[in-house]
């Protein structure tokens, strides 16, 4: 049959067609995929020059290009789904993208050629399972109300080809689909979701192996898992989580006979935490996840030193109790070594706030000046070298810690919520307990019992009566406020007598300049040029460091 007469086909058909030509790639492939409701994507490589003209057929389920030679030209609707032309680009690189209409589902035969094929170069055939989005849609309103294996199983098997499961490979489909249905009655599978069912097969195939400890490491498994379901997604991408951590907590999470993807879940980001102690050997890393997780595990290590964070590394605990009760037993051991000895790390004696609070000396001993900062090591400080000394300093005590492994960011902008933190925790406030009279912050917020305490002890208010200001950069006027109203709730005194004032004196709001002053007469805050202190501007991490170092050290 003349090529040119099949070509006519493109007017028989008239389904909408889009076309788009990718540039780069291999010789000779094709992957033609459902990509969307009634929509199918072909992309791939063919021999072909640039510019050359290649045409794609997709034929109906048991129909060939032979069946379409042979046929007569009233058939051709019959047997040829898609008939579509387009030229490649550099490479033989090509891809089609049209929609279907409603076309039933099954296994559909895709064939990519040279308009002027003559060799099997010249020639690409694949098939495509295509799922009818109602064929789909109807399967899972089925699953979600199979009450037994069995039906689960029946449902599969008669929509395979719509949900892309094929249990006739499955060695241990029993113990599979017992998982699936007890996941599915704990949440329902989504009809407006095409790949919620594989994900469910395909989870519940993940929890099988690991009941039978099957998986050597689940970082293996990794894309079938949605981490954000149990707030891993912020943590596994770490750097620390290593191969080492990795293999920890598949062992922690295998051969535990979880009956359903949630109890997988639930037993994932304890056994990750335990792992992360156990096998990161970074204590930055575990101060990271403990904290992370403080509320799950009912104790943080905020004041922890690189000492007891590292009685804590290499340690194998079975769950968060065990992990909570020996971060309890390193804060009585330091509570009694402070009562017998001050509280103090490099000799001298602890520094006192408020009269009852303690906590250990920050006024460097000059004579060990090196071996202090190097108690916590950050490696991209050179820019701030005034503030090197501080933000070690309180990261030793616990203040503050890095963004990442060994990196502080010290020129990134630092929130409401941080700084008032980094308060709270530099001045031993009460946390436990606590409500914050804010709509904007909620009891689940980790900063809430932070914000508080400070809002109880008089040490922040609110960008307005009910507004707390979460997630906005602080100024330097209200890190100002902040710190002036911790130092005097804990003591220090300021005498603000013959203060100069910045020469834009004019910008600071009013409710400010008491504060700005106060810290401007022990040389705290100096402005950014000396003469200007720009109230409105953003302050650094650094910068905050640096002033409640200096606080601290007046209350000592």
């Amino acid at each position: 049959m003349d090529i040119r007469q099949i070509k006519k086909l493109s007017k028989i058909i008239t389904v909408p067609i889009s076309l788009a030509v990718a540039l780069s790639g291999i010789s000779a492939f094709a992957k033609t995929s459902q990509t969307g409701d009634f929509e199918i994507t072909s992309s791939g490589s063919i021999s072909a020059k640039n510019g050359e003209e290649i045409t794609i057929d997709v034929y109906y389920p048991d129909k060939t290009y032979t069946d379409l030679l042979n046929a007569d030209i009233g058939d051709y609707t019959k047997i040829l789904l898609r008939r579509d032309q387009t030229t490649v680009g550099e490479r033989g690189k090509y891809e089609f993208k049209f929609k279907v209409g409603d076309i039933p589902t099954g296994e559909y035969t895709v064939r990519i050629s040279k308009t002027n094929a003559k060799t099997a170069d010249d020639v690409v055939v694949e098939k495509l399972v295509y799922s009818n989005p109602n064929d789909y849609k109807t399967a899972v309103e089925a699953l979600n109300k199979a009450a037994s294996v069995i039906e689960l199983k029946n449902i599969i098997d008669t929509y395979s080809m719509a949900l892309g499961i094929d249990l006739s490979n499955e060695t241990d489909s029993d113990a599979v689909l017992t998982i699936m249905l007890n996941s599915v009655k704990a949440e329902k599978l989504k009809s407006d979701d095409a790949k919620s069912v594989q994900n469910c097969f395909n989870l519940s195939k993940l929890v099988a192996e690991l009941n039978s400890s099957k998986t050597e490491n689940i970082n293996n498994k990794i894309t079938v898992l949605d981490l954000s379901k149990c707030g891993l997604d912020g943590y596994y991408t770490k750097s620390y989580v290593n191969e080492d951590v990795q293999k920890s907590l598949t062992s922690r999470v295998s051969g535990k006979n979880f009956d359903s993807i949630p109890k997988l879940y639930k037993s994932l980001c304890e056994q990750f935490v335990l792992a992360v102690v156990e096998k990161s050997g970074s204590n930055s890393a575990i101060k990271e996840v403990i904290d992370g997780f403080s509320e799950e595990i009912g104790a943080s290590v905020s004041g922890f030193s690189e000492r007891n964070l590292s009685e804590l590394s290499g340690q194998n605990y079975n769950d968060y109790s065990a992990l909570k009760s020996a971060i309890d037993n390193i804060k009585s051991s330091n509570s009694g070594s402070s009562s017998s000895s001050g509280g103090n790390r490099g000799g001298g004696s602890g520094g006192s706030i408020g009269g009852t609070k303690t906590y250990p000396t920050v006024v460097p001993d000059t004579d060990n000046k090196d071996i202090e900062l190097n108690y916590y090591v950050f490696d991209d400080l050179d820019s701030v070298e005034w503030a090197r000394e501080p933000i070690c300093k309180l990261a030793e005590m616990g203040v503050l810690r890095g963004k990442e492994y060994r990196l502080f960011y010290p020129n990134d902008n630092i929130t409401r919520e941080e700084f008032v933190k980094m308060l709270t925790v530099a001045y031993k406030l009460n946390i436990e307990n606590k409500t914050a009279k804010f709509t904007d912050v909620n009891a689940d917020d980790w900063f809430m019992p932070y914000v508080a305490a400070a809002l109880e002890n008089g040490i922040v208010n609110g960008v307005s009566d009910d507004m707390f200001g979460t997630g906005q950069n602080i100024t330097r006027q209200d890190l100002a406020v902040m710190a002036y109203n911790a130092a005097l709730k804990n003591g220090v005194e300021f005498n603000t007598e013959g203060v100069q004032k910045f020469s834009d004196d004019d910008k600071i709001s009013d409710y400010a300049k008491t504060a700005v002053y106060a810290l401007k007469s022990q040389d705290i805050v100096n402005g950014i040029d000396g003469k200007n202190f720009a109230p409105q501007d953003t302050a650094t991490r650094a910068e905050a460091a640096k002033i409640l170092y200096a606080l601290i050290s007046l209350s000592n």
